[in-house]
């Protein structure tokens, strides 16, 4: 099961940095900003090992020790002052780095190269280190400037960078909000679209199940004794000591009432706003978990947000990518382009024009953050 994810697009800055932790990111290069600025015996003599160290303070490349990710396989690279005392030390204790002839920085005793995030540079983690003619070769390949400077082969004019990834407060226009997502992502889009349907305009769902139907109970379906360890903990409308099976709406589509759908958000009043807020919204629906699920959730979410629709036929795109003889299609593009298109309610609201797709993406665009902040469990969702 695959999860997207959005990114906010925003714009970084440093505040206050006693106690903050800090990430790596590639940022447009510049000599005159000491975030991006190292030094270090790895950088300057051919074969040394040492710690990367900051010019600018006692922090030094590490894996943070106190991530719960693993998304480039050991988890996000950050800075800490810990590091950059173990020079010679224990060479292999995950601190210590070789610069590669090549360009590649290969920390000694794990065997990964520094990874530019897939290119992007929005974070910057460990994974395997890539042979010459991967793909993925040039994310890991970096140039040592005199200056100090850090500068990506994959991104010529842009150089690793320190940062707190703090979210910003964002100059948001109202009107242009919508949420998009896939798979257990597509279910929270949907999720985020209803319940803030009064900001939300529209939203894109990848394989995503109707709003609450993951806990909500129907007379079709098979209960099961409930146990701490169930995997469906709540239910709504199930008998005590009992609940459903997990991932219900998504395995047995045909167990799901549809017409009941809309009922809770109705009448659930001030918990979520007003689902009349959903009469002008735009809604992008697609299937593509052709093995992992056997579809028909997806048609029960179209059909949900028809009952809450003023003109569903105009204003709910649903595709079906596992039809027979169905080619693929960019999902993405063609969602933007229904929910913000010419007549949709975010188009009205902003009284923008959509734009053609451009070429290529702005790099600065793409922002990482921490969200530990806004958790109160790292297990939640999980």
């Amino acid at each position: 099961m695959t999860t997207k994810l959005v990114l906010l697009v925003a714009v970084w800055h440093f505040k206050d940095l006693v106690g903050a932790s800090l990430d790596l990111v590639l940022a447009p290069c510049d000599i005159q900003d000491s975030f991006q600025l190292w030094n270090g015996s790895v950088l300057s003599h051919p074969g040394a090992i040492s710690p990367v160290k900051s010019a600018f303070s006692e922090l030094c490349f590490a894996v943070e020790a106190d991530s719960t990710s693993s998304t480039l396989g050991g988890g996000p690279i950050g800075l800490t002052e810990a590091a950059c005392g173990k020079q010679g030390v224990h060479p292999d204790d995950g601190t210590n780095f070789v610069l590669r002839d090549n360009g590649q920085l290969h920390m000694i005793g794990d065997g990964r190269c520094l990874d530019a995030g897939g290119g992007y540079g929005a974070f910057f983690g460990l994974w395997d280190c890539h042979p010459p003619g991967s793909q993925d070769y040039l994310h890991q390949r970096f140039v040592v400037k005199a200056s100090g400077l850090l500068e990506s082969m994959s991104s010529p004019g842009f150089c690793i960078a320190a940062t707190t990834m703090e979210l910003p407060r964002l100059q948001i226009r109202p009107g242009s909000i919508i949420s998009a997502g896939g798979s257990s992502g597509g279910d929270m889009a949907i999720q985020f679209h209803v319940a803030f349907s009064a900001s939300v305009s529209a939203v894109c769902g990848h394989d995503a199940q109707p709003y609450h139907c993951a806990v909500q109970r129907f007379a079709a379906d098979n209960l099961v004794p409930a146990t701490p360890e169930s995997g469906t903990p709540h239910c709504s409308g199930c008998p005590p000591n009992m609940t459903l099976i997990y991932d219900h709406c998504k395995n047995h589509p045909e167990w799901v009432d549809v017409g009941q759908l809309p009922d809770y958000p109705r009448r659930i009043g001030g918990a979520i706003d007003d689902v009349a807020n959903l009469s002008d919204t735009y809604v992008y629906l697609s299937r593509s978990e052709c093995e992992t699920y056997k579809g028909g959730a997806e048609v029960n979410t179209q059909a949900m947000y028809a009952m809450m629709t003023t003109l569903p036929d105009k204003q709910i795109l649903y595709r079906d990518q596992c039809a027979p003889g169905r080619g693929s299609i960019d999902v993405d593009e063609e969602c933007l382009g229904h929910v913000l298109g010419p007549g949709s309610k975010a188009a009205n609201k902003t009284g923008s024009v959509l734009q053609p797709p451009a070429v290529s993406g702005k790099r600065n665009n793409s922002r990482a953050f921490r969200q530990a902040a806004f958790l109160d469990d790292f297990n939640l969702g999980f």
